[in-house]
């Protein structure tokens, strides 16, 4: 707001810019991501729902539930907080949570002779009497976002469990924001009046943003449908297949392949900021990245121990952006994808800053003078998230971008050729 005399006069505030650096790391964050990267846990899954389509961040629960970690993570859990009360073990109706619930079963079942076969949790009515007097062990593999499942079970059991101990354990819990996962936990942990709280346990405790409702990779193959039949559709089609294939989801093939002369999988480098000089990266993979990357950014918009001055949390209505030269200090190609699919849209949104367009203007046109190389093996990342609209640069330095890279055409490989005409076609429209 500008005063001029007796009058007020609205002022637009240009964007605040952050570039990312390990402060932004949740705390432990290396030596958790140690533990869990590189054994291929993690996947981009594709969620319908209805006429729509969702997808996000989860864990393949066959290979966690069988990880070595997994299984002395559960083995301490049980260990510090089963009591030999335990009469019953109940489990969220789902493959997954079953397989756990065995687990835990085989675990207490040579110390606890009485107790009996897991419970699902469609069954607890008829088997009230084994867990109306006895403590509770609670198991679920995940819970979706409203751990709907999971309150439906609390109300079976508000009549016939009260005033024994109860024990949660949770293979995986994925939660856009820590305010919400605090709720949540505290909602499922919270007793009858007077009594202590509920224990809750979780293997994989994490907040990845929204991230399920940014939409990436919907509308990056809702682009490459248009573009299919053109140039590049070679590439374009392999692509889609990867889209498509919804019964195995997205794992080193969450985002394009390198644009060196390679073309392999982008792979990332030793010597990861965020994590330990002992990480081995040989079998991380971009949907370790992406979870890491989400995780990061999430930490950035609400950790409390950032300052203002270096928070993704926009302050006083004032839009925050991510710096453009966070893409120059993280050069490896699959870390500067996971930032570009995790951020928010007005992370990405350059458009009120002359400024901070022509510096990413700068840095887009060096990934793409460097495609061949190191230098420019994201390439096809940033042009999807400039097709797509993730990107956003003000419209006079999107113009000379375009007229600076079609100097470039001809050294671009054929599926950038036509994501950069469709950048043009798009430009001439407005």
């Amino acid at each position: 707001m500008r005063i001029v005399g007796e009058y007020f006069y609205y002022q637009h505030s240009p964007p605040r810019s952050v570039i990312l650096t390990t402060e932004h790391s949740p705390q432990k964050f290396a030596s958790r991501f140690e533990l869990i990267s590189g054994k291929k846990l993690f996947i981009c899954n594709r969620i319908k729902s209805g006429t729509s389509d969702t997808w996000c961040i989860g864990v393949d629960y066959e290979k966690l539930l069988y990880s070595p970690f997994f299984k002395e993570w559960l083995c301490k859990k049980l260990k510090f907080n089963a009591t030999a009360s335990v009469g019953a073990i109940v489990h969220q109706n789902d493959l997954f949570s079953e397989k756990m619930a065995k687990q835990v079963y085989s675990h207490l079942s040579e110390k606890i002779t009485t107790l009996e076969q897991p419970i699902n949790q469609q069954n607890i009515t008829e088997r009230q009497a084994s867990i109306s007097e006895a403590g509770l062990i609670i198991v679920a593999a995940e819970l979706d976002p409203s751990a709907r499942q999971m309150f439906a079970l609390n109300r079976e059991l508000r009549n016939l469990h009260q005033g024994w101990p109860r024990l949660y354990l949770l293979g995986a819990v994925f939660s856009e924001t820590r305010s919400g996962q605090e709720k949540l936990i505290s909602n499922l942990s919270q007793p009858p009046k007077n009594l202590p709280r509920y224990k809750f346990e979780s293997c994989i405790l994490s907040q990845v943003g929204s991230t399920h409702r940014l939409h990436v990779w919907k509308r990056e193959e809702t682009l490459l449908n248009q573009l299919k039949n053109g140039t590049g559709a070679r590439a374009i089609k392999k692509r889609l297949a990867d889209l498509q294939s919804t019964d195995k989801g997205l794992r080193e093939n969450a985002f394009w392949d390198s644009d060196d002369q390679k073309g392999n999988p982008l792979r990332l480098r030793q010597g990861f900021a965020f994590a330990s000089d002992k990480l081995n990266v040989g079998n991380i993979n971009a949907a370790d990245v992406y979870f890491a990357m989400a995780e990061i950014l999430q930490n950035a918009r609400e950790s409390e121990t950032i300052s203002k001055a270096k928070s993704l949390t926009a302050q006083e209505l004032q839009q925050v952006v991510i710096d453009p030269e966070t893409f120059s200090r993280f050069d490896d190609g699959i870390i500067q994808a996971a930032i570009l699919r995790a951020a928010h849209d007005s992370e990405l949104d350059y458009r009120d800053s002359r400024d901070l367009s022509e510096s990413m203007s700068r840095i887009l046109l060096e990934i793409l003078s460097g495609i061949g190389r190191a230098a420019g093996e994201a390439a096809t990342e940033f042009l999807v998230a400039l097709a797509i609209g993730r990107m956003r640069l003000m419209p006079a330095v999107h113009a000379n971008f375009l007229n600076e890279a079609k100097r470039q055409r001809n050294a671009l490989p054929p599926h950038c050729r036509a994501l950069l005409r469709y950048l043009q076609e798009q430009q001439k429209k407005q």
